[in-house]
């Protein structure tokens, strides 16, 4: 969204609720200055406060309110529900709804966003006394296993009352699992400055936090930021500490903390009392390593902020905070509570040996993923577009659902899209996590990543699923529970297209277990495939099939996924030709046993004492056949003449491979391997396929040099290798292989 300079900027209204500075009113904070270059927000925060008095320092537009909001505290670390301060506030909700209602309606804005769960009960207040669109920033961890009356209560206010609900973790998201759309993680934030380099001592940040010891040359400083707060930690820091040499101390911030405190007693001497500080950056600075001792889940600021700092964390090993302290990766994680357990952490990591990690290493792992996932860059893209999908719910007209088990399809085929066609119009929701370094669409703004979306994340794919105007499923690959609740949604079902991608056109049943399950799994399968509204055939035989298996009314297109152009697979050629005898085989594709590779070892076992090189990749499919495969090969070939690929390889760097490949064996029944195989019989490679299986047939018919791998057992070497007659690829691999053919069958799908 870009404002013009004549263009009003649209009203953002941001209700806060508590008073107090603290990590929620920090991230709030950081939420304004994200959103203020292109929106007008003022943020409603309660009167003559230390939280409103922080936001006017920071030069934000505060309206201030002299009541109290009321809320529903119910949250990991609330007062308890039976709890007087639990019912004091539920009673707010009532004795002040008037001057809440009349603060909604003055707002007159655009979006009126709460900052915390415990508001949710306004959004009904909201879509009532307001034209506003109605967020809920959910800044609170659920309590453990919470699935009661309150939680039902959020849940019910979210789905009926919410344009937007915003959670500072996909752990907090899935359990929540909304039917809405604009259900989206975005995650808390630090100020860009945590990032940058700083160069004093030690002693001067010590210095400027008030300390008046000098630091000695062996002391080792650890960092707790909840004062005396039991929820935090405070009590197992306390007690951990003397388990841990003398030379480790403690900075102690957060709150007013007596010197005669009975926990602090015994390790006063090595503590530091810092108070509560309005500048945190100096305590980070000062400091060796990061404790969060939390005895309940709460939000790990502390964590992510350390690493902008490039210092290590050691928190409590709790489910909630596994987004942000990865055990052995950027700090320790102990048993919460267990204070010798948390001394027993930390001392390994000053040793510099926590599971083969150095300190350092830990340090600059955490500095990496909070840059990655806590900064003010990676955090904003996802704030802003929440935003406008709050204001604007509009149809979706090309939904595309894709799973990525095929890494370079699926980037392909999104590149495709979004290259030639409006990417208004299409959008992408791709079972896997945006930051799975196997892709590389960062770039593109209309993806929504749900790797469980059949579970936790059912609930945001059908909320999608039904904003489609067309919806395509590229490969039904799912499970039959989810396919059942498609067909129960007939809405959903007259709008579908299934694109087929071999596997599940051919090898679809079910062929064991229990019979009865078996047949009911098999019919719904079944159905679907019958139900769509069309299909698409990605290669053209797959229609006879289709036809003959499901339906002879359902209509059927063509396209395919082969979106390269010749000029950049000329490229990849090698601007001398190869000098070397050894010939170079390609078996297979995959680790899938519809390749058949024992056949193919089998049959190439009379070749062993030439010289040649098998090429096997098993990147991806089975893992237990892969290791089959390679215990095979290398009991016939031994490790010299076998080489397998077992990481994905960027495309280019893969289509560079295939021109150092003189054969090409593919023992495939259906249509499989088809970008091997049509860039290998594209660069005019000798290609081997079973005879009477739909490719060899189809490529026989259409003009194309192919070989019969059935009968490699049969040949001399000399015949096996014999280069082939075509110098040019065929008519019909050149027509696969054109980038503006594919565009047109594709936007031929789309009109109709």
């Amino acid at each position: 969204m870009i404002i013009n300079d004549n263009e009003k900027k649209k009203k953002i209204a941001i209700i806060h609720h508590c008073g107090v500075i603290g990590g929620a009113g920090r991230s709030l904070l950081q939420t304004v200055n994200m959103l203020s270059d292109e929106y007008d927000v003022t943020v409603y925060c309660p009167e003559n406060s230390g939280m409103s008095d922080f936001l006017l320092h920071n030069n934000v537009n505060v309206k201030q309110y002299n009541f109290s909001l009321g809320s529903v505290p119910y949250y990991s670390g609330g007062p308890r529900i039976l709890s007087r301060t639990f019912w004091k506030e539920i009673f707010y909700i009532f004795k002040n709804k008037s001057k809440r209602l009349a603060m909604l309606r003055q707002s007159k804005a655009d979006v009126i966003m709460l900052n915390s769960v415990t508001e949710s009960f306004i959004l009904k207040e909201i879509k009532k006394q307001t034209t506003a669109s109605a967020v809920c920033f959910v800044r609170e961890t659920l309590p453990r296993g919470s699935k009661g009356y309150f939680f039902r209560l959020f849940k019910k206010y979210f789905e009926k009352h919410g344009d937007g609900v915003f959670f500072i973790s996909d752990f907090d998201r899935r359990a929540y699992a909304l039917n809405i759309c604009n259900a989206v993680t975005i995650k808390n934030t630090v100020p860009d400055d945590f990032f940058e380099p700083y160069e004093d001592t030690r002693a001067e940040y010590l210095t400027m936090l008030n300390v008046e010891r000098a630091p000695e040359e062996n002391d080792y400083y650890l960092l707790f930021m909840g004062g005396d707060s039991q929820l935090k930690g405070y009590s197992t820091i306390c007690k951990a500490m003397e388990y841990l040499p003398q030379n480790v101390r403690l900075l102690l911030a957060g709150g007013h903390i007596s010197s005669r405190n009975k926990l602090l007693a015994p390790i006063a001497a090595r503590t530091e009392v810092l108070g509560m500080l309005e500048d945190i950056s100096n305590a980070y600075k000062a400091c060796d390593l990061v404790i969060f001792p939390a005895i309940k889940p709460h939000q790990g600021r502390p964590i992510f902020e350390a690493g902008a700092f490039g210092k290590a964390a050691v928190a409590s090993d709790f489910e909630e905070l596994k987004e942000d302290i990865r055990d052995g990766v950027n700090g320790a994680v102990f048993i919460p509570g267990d204070a010798k357990d948390l001394a027993l952490k930390i001392s390994e990591i000053i040793e510099n040996n926590y599971k083969g990690m150095t300190a350092s290493a830990l340090a600059e792992n955490n500095r990496l993923l909070s840059k990655d996932n806590h900064s003010i860059p990676a955090v904003r893209t996802n704030l802003k577009r929440g935003i406008v999908n709050a204001i604007s719910t509009k149809e979706i007209e090309h939904l595309h659902i894709m799973t990525a088990s095929n890494y370079a399809t699926v980037d392909g085929y999104t590149k495709l899209i979004n290259n030639n066609f409006d990417n208004e119009k299409h959008f992408f929701i791709i079972r896997d996590t945006a930051d799975n370094p196997k892709h590389s669409l960062e770039k593109y703004k209309n993806i929504l990543w749900l790797p469980d979306a059949e579970y936790s994340e059912r609930g945001t794919l059908f909320a999608y699923l039904k904003r489609a105007k067309k919806i395509y499923w590229h490969s039904m690959n799912w499970y039959w529970t989810t396919q059942l609740r498609l067909l129960m949604k007939p809405s959903i079902m007259k709008k579908s297209t299934w694109v087929e991608w071999g596997a599940d056109l051919f090898d679809w049943k079910h062929t064991d277990g229990n019979p009865i399950t078996r047949h009911i799994v098999n019919a719904i399968h079944k159905k679907w495939r019958s139900s769509v509204a069309s299909v698409v055939a990605i290669f053209p035989t797959d229609e006879k099939v289709y036809k003959n298996t499901f339906s002879k009314k359902v209509p059927v297109k063509h396209a395919t996924y082969s979106v390269y152009h010749h000029s950049r697979i000329d490229e990849q050629k090698p601007e001398t030709p190869k000098t070397s005898d050894t010939i170079n085989i390609l078996v297979g594709h995959s680790a899938t046993p519809d390749c058949y590779h024992f056949d193919v070892l089998n049959a190439l076992a009379q070749y062993k004492d030439e010289d040649i090189m098998l090429y096997i990749p098993l990147s991806y499919g089975d893992k237990e056949y892969a290791e089959k495969v390679n215990a095979k090969a290398l009991s016939i070939f031994g490790t010299s003449k076998v080489h397998f690929i077992l990481e994905n390889m960027p495309l280019w760097d893969y289509v560079h491979f295939l021109w150092s490949i003189d054969i090409g064996i593919f023992k495939v029944y259906r249509q499989i391997a088809l970008g091997n195989i049509c860039r290998l019989l594209y660069m005019t490679k000798k290609v081997y396929l079973p005879a009477g299986s739909i490719l060899y047939d189809y490529y026989k018919e259409n003009g194309t040099e192919i070989y019969d791998c059935d009968k490699i057992s049969e040949m001399s070497f000399a015949e096996f290798t014999k280069a082939p007659i075509m110098t040019e690829p065929s008519q019909c691999i050149k027509d696969i292989m054109t980038q503006e053919k594919v565009i047109e069958q594709w936007r031929n799908v789309f009109n109709g």
